[in-house]
Formats: C-alpha cells, structure tokens, sequence
C-alpha cells in the first residue's frame, strides 16, 4: 500500500473521502504526483510535542479524531509553497468539500490544514 494512502486511510471515513477527493483533483489538474494528506490522525502523545514547540495551540486538535489532515507535497518544504496555491486549494476544498480551511484562520494561519 501506498504510504500516503495509509495516512488518508487513518482518517474518519467522512474526512477520508474529501482527503482523496482534493489529492486526486488536484493530481487531475496536473499539480505533482507528490501531493499527499499527511499529518492526519494523531494521537495524544503526538500532539503534545507540536503544542510544546508552538506549531498547534491545543491537546484537542481535530487530528485526534481523524477529522483534519495536512497537505503536503513530498520533497518540497511547505513554507516554500506559494501563498496562491494554498489559497486556491483551500477556497476549492471549502466551496466543494465542505472543509474548513486553516488559511482563513489569523492566528496561526495554518495555510496547508483542512478539517471537519
């Protein structure tokens, strides 16, 4: 299996079809093969660290139920991902997905995370 699969396969079965849903349309607009859900379902032990280092603000994190994920494109670093592409994603994932996206949030604005 796919390791990225594994990863949208962790996910609430609501959330898991918007994650391959948004992969494959964004693959089927010729965005890279490379482009994957990561991040998705954590546990408690995982979360803590990233709150300790700043990069969540809660032990509650929709991730905890499998109710959000993180896009990423393997071998890119996110931060180098232009501000228009994660808008165009995140506007497309929220007007046909449902999804919320973290881009709209002010602080932290989380550019590449989706949830329920």
């Amino acid at each position: 299996m796919d390791p990225t699969q594994a990863q949208v396969d962790t996910l609430d079965p609501e959330m898991a079809w918007r994650a391959a849903a948004l992969i494959n349309a964004l693959r089927d607009e010729g965005y890279p093969a490379g482009i994957v859900a990561l991040g998705a379902r954590r546990t408690p032990s995982e979360q803590a660290p990233l709150v300790r280092e700043g990069r969540s603000l809660t032990l509650r994190s929709r991730h905890l139920s499998g109710r959000a994920f993180d896009l990423d494109i393997l071998g890119v670093n996110r931060d180098s991902v232009p501000v228009w592409f994660w808008t165009q994603v995140g506007i497309w994932a929220e007007r046909w997905l449902g999804l919320k996206w973290g881009g709209r949030w002010t602080s932290p604005r989380d550019l590449a995370h989706f949830e329920l």
